[in-house]
């Protein structure tokens, strides 16, 4: 950033290009200053899953009419319009789409034929003017305008939304001296929706055993709505004191009030850090945090309009200790409270606030540079999570994980070579057993029974990824030619079960095998 005294300002020193291409995705990004008071980048990245997808899937499961495709992209142009003043211009987006179709009904689900497809799609454009005056007054506006597209079919399933979203926020600082800064400010989130959906009534949040059952078993329902609107206003205020360069403490209040659910909150919080020496510094926070449940859980054809918000109750204390040189250890502990929750319910309301839940663990992280061409980074977590309904007792959460264990590494060995690698191990999800199932002739399918709700869980994930670079210096060029090794040794992870018609036989649905991924890139 180039700063003389004014608003900083980001200025490259000169033009940069880049171009990746590899079997996963190509990506290219170039940027460059535009005279001394301006600067522009734009970057754009597009999957090449398509052009070899129908070679890895097996032809006897289903067609492919299209595969898995995404692209991204970011531009971003800044401009130096008065000596304090800065403006921003940027417009990104993304879209994720797949698309199947089944050759044949599948075995375990007769209902299911036809078309799977999914699309999940944004664009938007935002401006931003920061002011950065001399005086203890500084300020930001932002305004971002977009769309944001939903679209899923599952066999005779149809689930469709559009919405013009806008996003407003101004923020002011005052600097109170060295000991003191105050932050505050007002924020709005506008959505104009408009959806469509066939398929039956949708499932909660989670624990809802039903999720997995045949599309033959359920019944359906048909809703459009092309009025739906979402208003969202906030205020928030922010005060940052230092009493001691060793100390900092941030309290905070947030205020919200959810329109389409005429509902409000206030949300009080504190953080606070506290460096005890050189190499030891102690940190924690506790607050309250509300969030809106989905919309369509509102929605009155489909849910409850009289739902309200949920909140959560956060709280952390931990330690950041410098062990040595390039050594530091990171050690956490938190536990979060979750009331009013929404849950699934017989009957009408669908969607009520009746749930609670209780998440805590600990965390923690050692990072490691012992010299700049050694890097080294662990992380731990141990945990649990439970939820809780109507029935006041307590479970697993359905994405519960009581260990959670990461460690990336990477090393430069000189002549432009390098080679890096991660590996993750994750407990396996909760899952509900089945443990029979009754003929229902009323429409020729078995209908499973279950046991204890989340009382078994799936196989752990563990994944091993590895890479080795070699990087070319042709002034002012760069060349650069990758090999990756996705889930190098191959685990045969289950990501979900397979059950036979009548539920009397079952078999796990592994994930990403081995796949290799070969890349270039070259730089300006």
């Amino acid at each position: 950033a180039a700063t003389t005294g004014a608003a900083p300002i980001w200025l490259p020193d000169r033009l940069h290009a880049l171009l990746e291409l590899s079997l996963i995705d190509s990506a290219a990004l170039v940027e460059t200053p535009l005279g001394r008071d301006a600067s522009m980048a734009v970057g754009v990245r597009r999957s090449n899953l398509d052009f070899f997808f129908s070679q890895l899937v097996p032809a006897d499961a289903y067609s492919v009419v299209a595969a898995p495709v995404y692209y991204d992209y970011q531009a971003i142009g800044t401009l130096r319009v008065a000596r304090d003043h800065r403006l921003r211009l940027m417009a990104y987006g993304s879209r994720d789409s797949l698309k199947l179709l089944f050759s044949k009904p599948v075995l375990d689900d007769p209902g299911l034929r036809g078309d799977i497809e999914g699309v999940l799609a944004f664009h938007r454009a935002n401006v931003m003017l920061e002011s950065t005056p001399a005086g203890p007054w500084s300020q930001r506006v932002s305004l971002t305008a977009g769309t944001l597209t939903r679209q899923q079919v599952v066999g005779p399933l149809r689930q469709k939304l559009e919405s013009v979203q806008l996003l407003g926020r101004v923020e002011e600082k005052l600097t109170l001296g060295s000991a003191a800064d105050l932050v505050f400010g007002i924020d709005t989130d506008v959505e104009l929706a408009d959806g469509t959906y066939h398929g039956p009534r949708p499932p909660g949040p989670e624990g809802d055993t039903n999720m997995g059952e045949s599309l033959a078993l359920s019944e359906n329902i048909s809703i459009h709505d092309d009025g739906f609107e979402i208003v969202q206003p906030g205020a928030f205020v922010e005060l940052t004191l230092r009493p001691d360069r060793r100390v900092s403490l941030i309290p905070g209040l947030r205020l919200d009030w959810y329109g389409h659910l005429r509902h409000g909150s206030v949300d009080p919080r504190l953080a606070t850090r506290v460096a005890v020496t050189d190499s030891t510094t102690l940190k924690g926070g506790v607050g309250l945090f509300t969030q809106p449940p989905v919309w369509y859980y509102a929605v009155p054809e489909l849910g409850n309009p009289d739902i309200d918000p949920y909140h959560a109750l956060h709280t952390s204390v931990g330690v950041e200790q410098k062990l040595a040189a390039g050594v530091t250890l990171g050690v956490e502990g938190y536990y979060k409270y979750i009331y009013d929750d929404v849950v699934a319910a017989p009957g009408s309301p669908y969607f009520v606030n009746a749930g609670s839940g209780r998440i805590f663990g600990s965390e923690l992280s050692l990072e490691l540079r012992p010299s700049p061409s050694t890097f080294v980074y662990a992380a731990y977590s141990l945990s649990r999570s439970e939820r809780r309904g109507p029935t006041g007792q307590w479970r697993l959460f359905d994405h519960d994980q009581t260990h959670v264990a990461s460690a990336t590494a990477s090393q430069r060995l000189g002549a432009g070579w390098s080679v890096g690698g991660r590996f993750r191990y994750v407990s396996g999800d909760p899952t509900t057993p089945v443990t029979g199932a009754v003929y229902d002739a009323r429409v020729g399918e078995y209908r499973p029974s279950y046991g204890a709700q989340n009382s078994q869980r799936r196989p752990a994930f563990h994944q091993l990824d590895v890479r080795v670079e070699k990087e070319w210096k042709i002034s002012p060029l760069s060349l650069a030619v990758y090999l990756e090794l996705l889930n190098a040794y191959n685990a045969k992870n289950q990501e979900g079960t397979r059950y036979s018609y009548d539920y009397s036989k079952s078999e796990g649905v592994s994930g990403l095998p081995l796949l290799p991924n070969l890349g270039i890139r070259g730089e300006l």
